[in-house]
């Protein structure tokens, strides 16, 4: 009797073991799932698989930093000497829809402007070091993507200098002196607070609405029905999923029709000559 009773007990253990629910990592691929998004105020973020490519963290990027005159403006569009217009990205980088977008920029040799997240610099600094290294422009978009029209000025400097030591820690002084607010939003007191940074304030004078997953056709039709020389365009490197296939799809066609209109690309150092520290009068002043 008693031999039979291990015997029972025996089974029973093994049927508990093998059909017992566990937590795991992994889905029914046996592939580890990732890690619920962080919301941080940005562009609806998700988590998207990454790339098997890692930059070595003694990437060379040179230990120098531009910096422009601040002008008390903010800045919409260039002066328009010449047929050039420049692409800006937002809310980056990711380390899966950026690569892709590097990876085009790079096939057309165009050098873009990016307005970077802090949370996302430091969450993928490998991502931050390529688009330095492959010498586009990087700007700050603060560190999580609020309101400044709903913030402190202490909270706007905070985000600010945290996204800039953040860069300082990853790329050295690869950035420069340009900022863009989030969702575009601004008054009085978020200009006097980004100026005494000594940080110029970046707008845009052409909107692909790519982060609201607009069609492919339409990105295409409002870029050639509004750009103009000096043109600032605004497009994203991060947000949802469906959103950022559209711009990867779209982007080498958008290059493409700018080109097909006489256009030539460059960042916004070059678009608003601020090189030459020119203050013209076809910017808006709040």
């Amino acid at each position: 009797m008693y031999v039979y009773l291990r015997i029972f007990i025996s089974i029973m253990v093994y049927f508990t073991i093998i059909f017992l629910p566990i937590e795991t990592t992994s889905d029914q691929s046996g592939l580890p799932t990732q890690p619920p998004p962080i919301l941080e105020d940005t562009y609806f973020l998700e988590v998207v698989p990454v790339y098997n490519i890692e930059i070595a963290d003694d990437l060379e990027v040179k230990d120098q930093r531009l910096v422009y005159k601040v002008e008390q403006q903010v800045w919409y569009y260039g002066k328009g000497d010449n047929r050039q217009v420049a692409l800006t990205f937002d809310d980056g980088p990711d380390n899966y829809f950026t690569y892709q977008i590097l990876d085009i920029l790079q096939e057309y040799d165009i050098k873009a402007t990016f307005f970077v997240i802090g949370s996302n610099v430091e969450r993928f600094p490998e991502v931050i070091r390529r688009i330095a290294h492959d010498g586009h422009v990087i700007g700050n978009h603060s560190w999580s993507h609020k309101d400044f029209t709903k913030i402190s000025p202490n909270s706007m400097g905070a985000e600010i200098v945290k996204t800039d030591e953040a860069l300082n820690s990853i790329i050295g002084k690869k950035h420069t002196n340009i900022f863009r607010p989030p969702y575009g939003s601004y008054n009085k007191e978020v200009l006097e607070t980004v100026h005494s940074l000594n940080y110029n304030c970046i707008y845009w004078s052409v909107d692909t609405k790519d982060w609201a997953n607009t069609p492919i056709t339409s990105m295409i039709k409002t870029v050639s029905s509004q750009i103009t020389p000096g043109g600032i365009i605004l497009m994203h490197c991060s947000g949802s999923n469906g959103a950022m296939r559209n711009v990867v799809k779209a982007l080498p066609e958008i290059i493409e029709t700018i080109k097909d209109l006489g256009y030539e690309f460059g960042t916004i150092p070059d678009v608003l000559e601020f090189n030459q520290q020119v203050n013209h009068q076809n910017l808006r002043e709040l």
